[in-house]
């Protein structure tokens, strides 16, 4: 595997990264070990705007490849998680858990309060002939 392929997920150093001083040590000791992307996640929204997370990883050559966003943001305000993926120049979002104030949703629309439960169920009733 080449170090291109290899991102390190930022969750397993998140107790450097919740000040801005840390986080920007801490992406240049990736890049200076090699690393050439990072998945940004366990970091509060608040520690940095994302505009400053993606020219911390621009100034040390590090792309970043995905993120890790609050479940309950990506369903109630994808345009902002849209934003924070265009501003930190990734599509990936991935969703580790579901919110707890859904009830084991497979399939919910961004923005939608409407759970189903079946992945590609359909609300409108067959009628038999």
């Amino acid at each position: 595997m080449k170090i291109e392929q290899v991102a390190l997920i930022t969750y397993t150093i998140r107790d450097s990264i919740q000040t801005p001083e840390g986080f920007r040590e801490s992406m240049k000791k990736l890049a200076d070990i090699g690393f050439k992307a990072v998945q940004i996640s366990g970091m509060a929204h608040e520690v940095m705007p994302a505009e400053a997370i993606a020219a911390v990883c621009a100034e040390n050559g590090l792309t970043i490849c995905a993120t890790h966003e609050p479940a309950d943001m990506i369903l109630d305000e994808p345009e902002k998680i849209v934003k924070r993926m265009q501003t930190l120049g990734t599509a990936t979002p991935p969703i580790p858990t579901l919110p707890a104030s859904t009830s084991a949703p497979r399939n919910r629309a961004p923005g939608s309060s409407k759970n189903s439960t079946t992945p590609g169920a359909s609300s409108k009733k067959r009628v038999s002939s």
